[in-house]
């Protein structure tokens, strides 16, 4: 079963294989760098900037999690992207 990108396969180790060599294919693409950082202004605060960040990026998704109520950090925004040269030598937005 195909729902957008998440496929949902069967557990049982023989019906799995068979169904896995059916979609394998799409599945062959590079790994996926990913990075998270930690910001302890709110996402109001760095909404903005965020947003200029994907514009000028468009091979990264940032993913932004704001985290209420607690001390240690208020949104935790992650980077994730298949480009191994972009993350040896990362930009100056990072």
């Amino acid at each position: 079963m195909t729902v957008k990108n998440v496929y949902l396969l069967p557990g049982v180790p023989e019906i799995f294989r068979h169904k896995f060599e059916m979609v394998r294919e799409l599945f062959r693409a590079g790994p996926i760098f990913s990075r998270a950082v930690f910001s302890r202004e709110s996402e109001a605060v760095i909404a903005a900037t965020l947003d200029a960040v994907v514009a000028e990026f468009p091979g990264v998704a940032i993913g932004s999690y704001p985290r209420l109520g607690v001390a240690e950090y208020q949104v935790k925004i992650t980077v994730d992207g298949r480009d191994a040269a972009w993350w040896n030598a990362p930009p100056r937005a990072w």
